[in-house]
């Protein structure tokens, strides 16, 4: 009876959720409550819907509430949770990742005494020139960043400024080493840099 009576008249659970909206580093779990101050009879069921596909797991008593723990979300979704006739609305939850480079692109000032012209360098990243020879990084990253620093082996980090949708610096060429691009992004995500480029040195000697 007192089942039916809850299905009956389904606003006299007074169902909470939470975290509500989010937004989640992916590979994060991520825990829903739901409290209610109707009977213990009833238990509620969590409603994932993910790629326009929906499917429901009872959730488990913790103490006075109900819980289920998500693990490792890796990609968005939308959640809601029923309990006899009631049910919450729909929660959306969005998947953050750091940033990451896409391209980057170099431009080499020769030295004046080579007499060499300037060259460009598309998709690349490893630095190879003589002493002396001024290089332009011009960075491609898959979304807006906050901060980009060329984080170098030997030397003093160098900060990237935005110029467009791109971010650019420069370095000179004084001996072997290598670089990393780190980026962080406006949600605080930070990327020190998956990959290493080389700076090697080229003797200045004849052919």
């Amino acid at each position: 009876a007192r089942v039916v009576r809850l299905h009956l008249f389904p606003g006299s659970l007074d169902l909470h959720v939470a975290p509500g909206d989010i937004r989640v580093r992916a590979g994060e779990s991520l825990r829903v409550v739901a409290t209610f101050s109707g009977d213990d009879l009833i238990v509620p069921v969590l409603r994932l819907g993910q790629d326009g596909e929906w499917r429901e797991t009872p959730m488990e008593k913790a103490g006075s509430e109900f819980a289920l723990t998500l693990e490792r979300v890796e990609q968005d979704l939308r959640y809601a949770v029923t309990a006899a006739g009631a049910s919450s609305r729909e929660y959306s939850v969005t998947v953050i990742r750091p940033p990451r480079v896409e391209q980057i692109d170099l431009r080499y000032e020769f030295p004046a005494a080579l007499g060499m012209p300037s060259r460009d360098e598309e998709d690349g990243g490893d630095i190879y020139g003589p002493a002396g020879t001024r290089v332009r990084v011009t960075v491609h990253t898959d979304k807006p960043v906050r901060d980009a620093t060329l984080t170098l082996t030997d030397g003093a980090p160098i900060s990237l400024s935005a110029r467009g949708d791109v971010l650019q610096g420069e370095l000179t060429i004084t001996q072997d080493g290598s670089y990393r691009v780190a980026l962080t992004d406006a949600d605080g995500l930070t990327n020190r840099g998956d990959t290493e480029y080389f700076i090697r040195t080229l003797q200045d000697r004849p052919p």
